[in-house]
């Protein structure tokens, strides 16, 4: 028997509604399946990711197909298996390498192949101003902490990220990113 058994919840939801359906459902569900998963894993954002798709669906719900809490279940999990999927494919994800290093950091490191420093250089002088303050900002904080500073989503940051690295990519910059 799950968390939501019996719950009918009120539509549109309600605050209670929403934080029995985020505290006593949602935040479970994404701890147990999370343990799983490869590092690094943020849970925090998993759970409002998982909410914020979870909310629009509850309008689809039929009752005389079922419990309200066993469809909420269902959404979840196809959800959370969507999630994990895209969490096993994402390049931000540490592989060893330099992935938490500094720009700077590898530069100075990078002494015996000087050019490779000056095109990291010209490559971060390339980027819009707002593309410059993000890796500025991922360099010296964890992805949360810039998301709240900027506020917008931790899955707008990470896209921003796998764009950034496709940018290097394409700068032939492959060794700061292995």
């Amino acid at each position: 028997m799950h968390a939501l058994a019996g719950w009918f919840p009120t539509l549109p939801l309600n605050d209670t509604d929403a934080v029995l359906l985020r505290r006593h459902f949602i935040q479970r569900k994404v701890q147990t399946q999370c343990r799983n998963w490869p590092p690094p894993v943020d849970e925090e954002g998993i759970i409002q990711d998982v909410l914020a798709h979870v909310v629009p669906r509850l309008q689809l719900y039929d009752a005389s197909r079922g419990p309200a809490g066993l469809f909420i279940c269902r959404v979840v999990d196809r959800f959370l298996i969507t999630l994990y999927r895209k969490h096993l494919k994402r390049r931000d994800r540490a592989r060893g390498g330099h992935c938490d290093e500094r720009p700077e950091a590898l530069i100075a490191a990078n002494r015996s192949n000087p050019d490779l420093g000056v095109d990291l250089r010209i490559f971060l002088d390339s980027l819009s101003p707002e593309n410059r303050d993000l890796c500025e900002r991922l360099s010296e904080r964890p992805v949360a902490t810039v998301a709240q500073e900027m506020e917008i989503s931790r899955s707008t940051i990470y896209r921003r990220i796998r764009e950034l690295e496709d940018q290097a990519l394409d700068a032939g910059l492959q060794i700061y990113l292995d």
